[in-house]
């Protein structure tokens, strides 16, 4: 899509996991590598947020927080201070089977909001969203406060929810939004993954 950075937030610490979920085997290819192939399609600008260098060999810009430890909100903040678009797409380094066709309906449906996200059984998914460069301020303001929740700052910009049942629903797919946070949740990201082989 035109004018449209997708900035990959892979800074966490996979506590859960016990290892960086993101470069885990899925096939031939790591999950983030995934998440690369399925995005670049709709990127005029494709960037990582992470605060080590182990994704080198990825070929893609990657820039650090600089609210380090202060979780997702920090890597928001610099995707949306570094990104070259106005529309940020933003997502998680562990949603490896979410297809492009969501952040572009997502995209194609912000009209004049700030943010543009998905929610899933009446839960807000933030890091399914579309967020527009311009509320950078607020962002910066609320990580200097050290409120790190990101849907704090929220009520103080325009926020467009989108159902997953309004998805085309070619899209409502419930493995599409499959986060890769513990040991059992990668056994069943393989096993989906084998039956689409």
């Amino acid at each position: 899509m035109q004018n449209l950075t997708v900035a990959i937030l892979a800074g966490g610490k996979s506590s859960r996991m016990g290892q960086n979920k993101a470069l885990l085997p899925l096939g031939t290819m790591k999950i983030i590598e995934h998440l690369v192939t399925n995005l670049r399609p709709i990127a005029s600008e494709l960037l990582l947020v992470a605060n080590t260098d182990e994704y080198a060999f990825l070929n893609l810009p990657v820039y650090r927080d600089r609210f380090p430890g202060q979780g997702p909100l920090a890597g928001i903040e610099t995707a949306l201070r570094v990104a070259f678009n106005e529309k940020v797409y933003i997502t998680a380094c562990d949603l490896p089977l979410l297809p492009a066709e969501i952040p572009r309906f997502l995209a194609e449906n912000t009209e004049d909001y700030d943010v543009t996200v998905l929610a899933y059984k009446g839960k807000i998914e933030p890091l399914i969203g579309i967020y527009r460069k311009s509320i950078y301020p607020v962002v910066e303001k609320h990580l200097i406060l050290r409120k790190n929740k990101i849907i704090d700052f929220y009520p103080q910009v325009k926020v467009k929810i989108i159902n997953f049942e309004q998805l085309p629903e070619n899209l409502q797919r419930e493995e599409f939004l499959l986060n890769v946070n513990t040991p059992a949740d990668y056994e069943k990201l393989l096993k989906i993954f084998s039956l689409k082989e």
